[in-house]
């Protein structure tokens, strides 16, 4: 999903067929891939992974999102499992993408209350937050839906109130802020990798291959270049 001053969506591309090794190369040293435009049926390249240039952020890993996204409930939960089988000295972060949106500023505030809270619960938290809000289409904006959340994720409800305006919760909403205007995150969602790496899944929602596939080539490009020793 694309952010503007005001969120919007854009169209879907397909990609015709999947990403085979054989272009592998050729993916990652453009970043694009072959896609077939719906509106003119024409083939076209798009551009599936950028550059940046973030410092302090080796062997670091983000995934930012927001809780109105399809394509975050459709990501969070899968990217959560390939995040955890990294290599032992990469870091898996989650980070809530601040905009203009009054949602996605509460929606901030209730993943690190979350966080803060029970961080061994906090992927069922997001599972029962995706469900609220894009399922059962409650208020996005609204923070009894995040407590909601936190009660089906088996989290202790009143620290989950308490640490919503805990001076710990305001500076990691106030990093993510920082952390979004670092990499210019322009869509949701969106995987940066050792602060060098960024790739946004939704020209390729549509692909045979999946996101965790080019995940993998982004971070096995990002290993070959750099190695995985802490810096």
């Amino acid at each position: 999903m694309r952010l503007t001053t005001k969120t919007i969506s854009i169209a879907l591309i397909a990609i015709t067929g999947s990403l085979s090794f054989a272009h592998a190369d050729d993916f990652l040293s453009t970043g694009k891939v072959t896609a077939t435009d719906p509106n003119t049926n024409k083939k076209i390249d798009i551009q599936v992974f950028g550059r940046s240039s973030v410092p302090n952020e080796y062997n670091v890993v983000r995934f930012f999102f927001t809780y109105t996204c399809p394509y975050g409930e459709k990501y969070d939960e899968e990217m959560a499992i390939w995040g955890s089988s990294l290599p032992n000295k990469f870091k898996y972060v989650r980070v809530p993408v601040i905009t203009q949106e009054p949602n996605s500023v509460v929606g901030a505030f209730a993943y690190y209350a979350a966080w803060n809270t029970d961080r061994s619960k906090i992927n069922e938290f997001q599972r029962q937050a995706f469900q609220l809000i894009k399922q059962e289409n409650k208020d996005a904006s609204d923070q009894w839906t995040y407590y909601q959340a936190a009660k089906r994720a088996g989290m202790n409800t009143a620290n989950f109130k308490a640490n919503w305006t805990t001076k710990r919760t305001e500076l990691l909403v106030k990093n993510a802020i920082i952390l979004g205007n670092k990499y210019k995150i322009q869509y949701t969602p969106t995987l940066t990798v050792g602060g060098l790496y960024t790739l946004n899944p939704e020209p390729i929602a549509e692909s045979k291959t999946s996101f965790v596939d080019f995940a993998n080539a982004i971070t096995s490009k990002f290993i070959n270049e750099n190695g995985t020793a802490i810096r």
